[in-house]
């Protein structure tokens, strides 16, 4: 989409992320919308675990979003082969990062665009999401959308199979469900759960059930059982398989943390 800058915030005496969009051919007016909505979807929302937007606006015909600055690396940068984030450390990021969205869709915001590359890590290891460019508002009737009817939006690898399918029309809170989920699976395996080429990914995902490993998984034969079960609940393949919200998907991860060496009752995965 564009470029961002580390700039100095003269007014405050703050540093900021400066986002600018790249124009080139006839894709000017859409870069430029799409860098508007990010700015009025990210500016409503005020959650520790969402990135802040300052200010935005044109300065001598350059395009702009200033942005909280974070201190950090993404998460994509923590997923290499042969390396596990442990189990603990893996539900904490997306409880957060649950929480984060649970707070955006109670406003009306669905990102539709979760990946870990647009989710940083601050130097505490907090989880920061950013990059509201594709999100647009749920609950708004006459919302005009950049993206129409059979336009594909969002990343293949995490993208939810109504968003594979085209239809703009279906994407609601349950895609953002189904693309953490993909983020979770990544987190615990090292790997994603559909591979190959964009035609072979967006296949899989409108086609297949994700990988349905028998207990422990064989990707990862120490993983507890029921965060098998929470993964593979949050990717069901139809929404209304999904967790209702993503108040739930935060409450299901938040009681797994104090219980991972005890008893838990996991959730039934439905199957189509």
């Amino acid at each position: 989409m564009g470029e961002v800058y580390w700039a100095w915030d003269t007014q405050l005496d703050r540093p900021v992320a400066l986002k600018v969009p790249r124009f080139s051919g006839d894709e000017g007016d859409e870069l430029a919308r799409r860098l508007l909505r990010e700015a009025k979807a990210a500016a409503n929302l005020n959650h520790a675990n969402i990135c802040r937007v300052y200010d935005s606006g044109v300065e001598a015909g350059t395009y702009f979003i200033a942005m909280e600055f974070i201190e950090g690396r993404t998460l994509s940068a923590d997923i290499t082969p042969g390396h596990l984030t442990s189990e603990r450390r893996s539900v904490d990021l997306i409880r957060k990062l649950a929480s984060a969205l649970a707070e955006a869709h109670a406003k009306g915001v669905i990102h539709r665009d979760l990946k870990p590359g647009n989710i940083l890590v601050n130097e505490r290891g907090e989880p920061i999401l950013t990059d509201f460019g594709l999100a647009r508002r749920s609950d708004v009737a006459h919302d005009v959308r950049v993206t129409q009817t059979g336009m594909l939006i969002g990343s293949p690898a995490y993208m939810s199979p109504e968003q594979a399918d085209g239809e703009t029309g279906r994407v609601g809170p349950w895609s953002d469900i189904y693309s953490l989920g993909v983020v979770l699976f990544e987190l615990l395996t090292g790997q994603l759960p559909f591979q190959g080429s964009v035609v072979a990914i967006l296949s899989q995902v409108m086609l297949k059930e994700p990988p349905r490993p028998p207990r422990p998984s064989p990707l990862r034969p120490d993983l507890d059982p029921r965060l098998d079960v929470i993964c593979l609940k949050m990717m069901a393949k139809r929404p209304q398989d999904r967790f209702a919200s993503m108040i739930e998907v935060e409450q299901a991860l938040t009681k797994w943390l104090p219980s991972a060496s005890t008893n838990w009752v996991g959730f039934r995965v439905a199957r189509n």
